[in-house]
Formats: structure tokens, C-alpha cells, sequence
């Protein structure tokens, strides 16, 4: 099945959540102070393939690491820019009952696995504001 179009077990599918996020996205643009978000990993996918201006198929596959502040600055003419802050430093911490270790370099920080489009159909070919206004 198309995960972007089926409805998950008293949940919704990806198409519903863009459908009900349309006005949040309208209320997000037109502030003038500082807007926080904290929601599900397919909530942020979704925030983040529009403020990307990114293909509404490719939101399932963004990956969203832990731990860290994703912020969209508005340009002028039109557009966001992108930065990540981590806000959990990378620690080592030894002790007899556990360990912690930081994220080798290069490596990306762990993320939840709702995001993975491994049955996902490609080549959707619309845009994020395609499907927004139907």
C-alpha cells in the first residue's frame, strides 16, 4: 500500500496531515515573533518539506535528528533559510552500569523510523504547494 495515501490504525496518512496542517503553515507565515513547534517526527517532515520548498513525495524520506533545534529564517523576496542547532553536547560518560558515547564524525544523530520510504512509491512529481490547495 502507498503510505502517503493510507490511513494508518487510528491515525492519518501523510495526505490527511498536509490537508490539516495547511492553516498552521498560513498562521506560521504570517508571524512576526518568534514561532516554536514541537510535534511528531511526520508533523516536522512535513513542516520542513514545505519551508524546503521540497517535493510533497520526498517529506517521508527528510530525516529529523534528535536533540535539535531546526530553524527557518525568512529571507527577503521570498524564502527560508535553514539551520540545525544541536542542543544535547556529545558526552562521554564511563561508569559501571552504562555508557554513553558521542556520534562519531560525519555520522547523522539518531532519528525515529516513521521516516523511511523503503515501500514508498516515487515519482509523485508534485510539489508540497501543489497539494496543499486541493
Amino acid at each position: 500500500k502507498d503510505p502517503f495515501t493510507t490511513r494508518f490504525p487510528g491515525g492519518e496518512s501523510y495526505s490527511d496531515l498536509i490537508h490539516r496542517l495547511e492553516t498552521c503553515i498560513i498562521d506560521l507565515e504570517q508571524q512576526v515573533n518568534i514561532a516554536v513547534v514541537v510535534s511528531h517526527v511526520s508533523t516536522l517532515q512535513v513542516l520542513m518539506a514545505y519551508f524546503r520548498r521540497s517535493n510533497v513525495d520526498e517529506c517521508t524520506s527528510i530525516e529529523v535528528p534528535l536533540h535539535t533545534v531546526i530553524k527557518f529564517t525568512p529571507v527577503t523576496g521570498g524564502g527560508w533559510t535553514e539551520s540545525q542547532h544541536n542542543i544535547i553536547p556529545s558526552v562521554n560518560i564511563d561508569s559501571s552500569e552504562h555508557e554513553l558515547s558521542s556520534i562519531p564524525e560525519g555520522q547523522h544523530t539518531p532519528i525515529w523510523g516513521d521516516h523511511r520510504r523503503d515501500s514508498f512509491k516515487a515519482g509523485r512529481g508534485s510539489t508540497f504547494d501543489d497539494s496543499v490547495g486541493e
